[in-house]
């Protein structure tokens, strides 16, 4: 069966990204991880997403805002 959408998952945190992707799987979307800000930008720019969760615990304020700039500029 073809996925409903993707959800990008912003975390360092693998053990995160194994414990949500079965949830997401069986809610028919496909789960994509960034490990970085670097990863996540590149991800967006070259991608359509129908959502992102990002882990942001442990990063910086400044950081924060990043992320919720790249995410605002999903396709």
């Amino acid at each position: 069966m073809k996925p409903r959408g993707k959800i990008l998952l912003i975390s360092s945190d693998a053990a995160l990204a194994g414990m949500i992707k079965p949830a997401m799987e069986g809610r028919d979307f496909e789960l994509m991880r960034a490990s970085s800000l670097r990863d996540a930008a590149i991800l967006l720019g070259s991608e359509s997403y129908t959502g992102v969760i990002a882990d942001l615990a442990g990063i910086s304020e400044p950081n924060q805002a990043k992320i919720l700039e790249l995410s605002s500029q999903m396709k």
